[in-house]
């Protein structure tokens, strides 16, 4: 599993933006988990400082998420996990510095939908808008999970991500997952 997340992870196209993929590990423990970047692959675009600090302090988090917990805001790849949807920091927020986009990532067995961990995509300069990236990274997991075997027994399944956009400009918005089962 860890080598498709990696592999998604280094097909990224930055389009020539300066920005970091982060991929926060999901472990679970009794009703809650946690999740954690220690370990895990760190792609950049670039070497910007702001990018390795932010990096820098995720290392040393471990973001708790399951039901009844409070999800620190500032670790948005914890609100995705906990709200099962990607959720982008656009530019709408005047006093945002680094543009975000976290989507979570399920592995599927028979209709059971597990939790294994977050892809954050951080840029340094803040976007109007993640749709472009939200797609890509959903094209690369798809075809990541089309070629697994482990989803080699359930590739009926489509894996449709849905884009919902507020009416006005919100600093804050998601993106939600939707899984079909095709006959």
């Amino acid at each position: 599993m860890q080598s498709k997340i990696n592999n998604v992870m280094q097909k990224f196209n930055f389009q020539e933006q300066s920005g970091s993929l982060q991929y926060w590990e999901y472990k679970q423990s009794g009703h809650r988990g946690r999740l954690t970047v220690v370990d895990q692959l760190f792609v950049s675009s670039r070497n910007q400082r702001g990018l390795r600090e932010y990096r820098n302090r995720c290392l040393k988090k471990k973001v708790s998420v399951g039901p009844d917990t409070e999800v620190d805001q500032e670790y948005l790849a914890g609100l995705a996990a906990q709200k099962k949807v990607a959720f982008e920091r656009t530019s709408c927020d005047p006093d945002q510095i680094l543009g975000q986009l976290v989507v979570p990532v399920f592995s599927y067995q028979g209709a059971d939908e597990k939790l294994i961990g977050v892809i954050e995509l951080t840029t340094f300069f803040v976007k109007e808008s993640y749709e472009e990236d939200f797609n890509q990274i959903q094209s690369l997991l798809q075809v990541s999970c089309f070629s697994s075997q482990l989803y080699g027994l359930i590739n009926n399944l489509i894996y449709q991500l849905t884009f919902y956009r507020s009416k006005t400009c919100s600093s804050l918005t998601f993106f939600k997952l939707d899984t079909t089962a095709e006959n």
